[in-house]
């Protein structure tokens, strides 16, 4: 039986059955998980306002939100979980701002060893598979985009650890759910399949812009690309 019997079940009992009220926690409650893991992502970068601009860009991409409307709680899950998920790959490559490779390391940051990393990744992992199994997968794309993006800009230090840590992490979540991980077998269309799941033909432009359904798709939704190009065109260092 999927391991979310087991977790809804026991978390029933802890809210003495008002399954009603511990549904809606649940759905809602995702959001405002996935901005203070974007909050905790952004702080070795040291500028609140930074800070505050990620969260927002954060909020306000609309794939959330079309989830939402669509009834995906599996895309509200995968979404509240990866900037945690980011957050210990980043740490893991010991890059700055997030160590002291190729720069000063950012404030407030914990310098721990590769294996807590990969036991606290493949434990949000675990915890976001109970619903979407694919995150597991999505964990491992997010390792690889990693350290494709460090090739491209010339920066080979830090990529071996980030691969360890995702994939390690991966190997922990599937373990954390035994048996029912080894019967999971509908994951790739999880992953790849949004598209073809609701009734909004999707083309590259509104992937590119995450408007999977209902929102995301007007104009103004490129200023978020355009905002995130920017950086990347002048800036040198981190």
């Amino acid at each position: 039986a999927p391991t979310g019997f087991g977790v809804f079940g026991g978390l029933g009992t802890v809210m003495l059955g008002a399954v009603g009220v511990l549904r809606k926690v649940l759905i809602l409650g995702l959001w405002p998980v996935g901005a203070v893991g974007l909050w905790r992502l952004s702080k070795p970068i040291g500028s609140r306002r930074s800070r505050i601009v990620a969260t927002v860009a954060y909020v306000v991409v609309a794939l959330p939100a079309n989830s939402m409307a669509e009834g995906r709680w599996g895309g509200l899950v995968a979404y509240a979980a990866i900037p945690w998920i980011v957050s210990q790959l980043a740490a893991a490559s010991r890059l700055a701002p997030f160590g002291d490779l190729s720069g000063s390391a950012g404030p407030g940051l914990r310098h721990r060893p590769l294996l807590h990393r990969i036991l606290a990744v493949g434990a949000i992992a675990a915890l976001a598979a109970v619903i979407e199994p694919a995150i597991v997968a999505l964990m491992v794309l997010c390792a690889l985009a990693l350290v494709v993006g460090g090739l491209i800009a010339g920066q080979l230090a830090g990529a071996g650890r980030i691969l360890v840590v995702g994939v390690g992490g991966a190997i922990v979540a599937v373990v954390l759910q035994l048996p029912w991980s080894l019967t999971v077998s509908d994951g790739w269309s999880a992953l790849v399949g949004v598209s073809s799941m609701n009734g909004y033909p999707a083309d590259l432009g509104d992937l590119l812009r995450f408007g999977t359904g209902p929102f995301g798709t007007g104009p103004m939704s490129w200023a978020l690309l355009a905002t995130g190009a920017l950086p990347l065109l002048i800036g040198r260092r981190w």
